[in-house]
């Protein structure tokens, strides 16, 4: 997966509340909610619903059951489905992408009646995540409450090369666990606060993406690569000198 193997026992463990999943176009993001998904199934008796537009990969049923809906075929839309999922007693629901404010505020409200919800967003990295999802939400001093109460992850990540020979490439991660000093910053607005807790957060499981990088620049990833894939090129270098 390409984060912590202590992070992805922590998410999947979860019984409540919301996670986002996000990055661009082909980062990876639906390949690691199936894989959060399917490991859930595997060993959980949790019935796990999910609306997709489309269904990218089967999920296969085991100790728990899954049912997967597709937007233009059987349901309308993101919202509808959600709607619908509510009323089905499930324990997890996937709701393939939030893109308006409609589906974000039904993720929220599922998050909030006692269900694990994961969804996707195209943004860059943790705080820019809440700040979209505060947008969709109306960004007022009750949404920023609701959102802090409720959101328990952010995992930002993009696939970036490893080899140039081969074309191989890798996961490269942002991680926030929404702990009281995140819930505080949501809570007043602060989103600019968030990357300096995540920096200092690592023994709770937290890294910027440039953290991530240097990490992977020791177990072979070609330096420029490091520095072109960094959200903040200038600390990117900075962290490469400190090594």
């Amino acid at each position: 997966m390409g984060f912590k193997e202590s992070i992805w026992e922590k998410i999947v463990e979860e019984d409540r509340g919301l996670v986002l999943i996000t990055g661009e176009t082909n980062s990876g993001k639906s390949t690691t909610l199936v894989s959060l998904l399917q490991h859930i199934l595997d060993t959980q008796h949790k019935k796990v619903m999910t609306v997709e537009d489309p269904i990218e990969y089967a999920l296969r049923d085991a100790v728990g059951q899954a049912v997967q809906r597709e937007v233009g075929v059987t349901t309308t839309s993101f919202y509808e489905a959600v709607k619908r999922f509510l009323r089905q007693n499930p324990d997890i629901i996937m709701v393939g992408e939030t893109r308006d404010e409609e589906t974000a505020k039904q993720a929220v409200r599922a998050a909030e009646t006692g269900h694990l919800v994961f969804t996707t967003l195209h943004t860059n990295d943790a705080s820019g995540s809440v700040g979209r999802t505060l947008d969709f939400l109306g960004n007022t001093e009750e949404s920023r409450h609701r959102l802090s109460d409720c959101l328990k992850y952010v995992v930002s990540q993009k696939l970036i090369p490893r080899e140039k020979r081969t074309g191989d490439r890798t996961l490269a991660v942002e991680i926030m666990v929404v702990n009281g000093a995140i819930r505080n910053n949501i809570r007043t607005g602060k989103s600019e606060n968030m990357r300096n807790v995540i920096q200092s957060g690592r023994s709770e499981g937290m890294m910027t993406m440039e953290q991530h990088l240097v990490y992977l620049v020791t177990k072979g990833l070609d330096r420029d690569v490091a520095i072109q894939s960094a959200n903040n090129r200038r600390e990117m270098e900075s962290l490469l000198r400190q090594r």
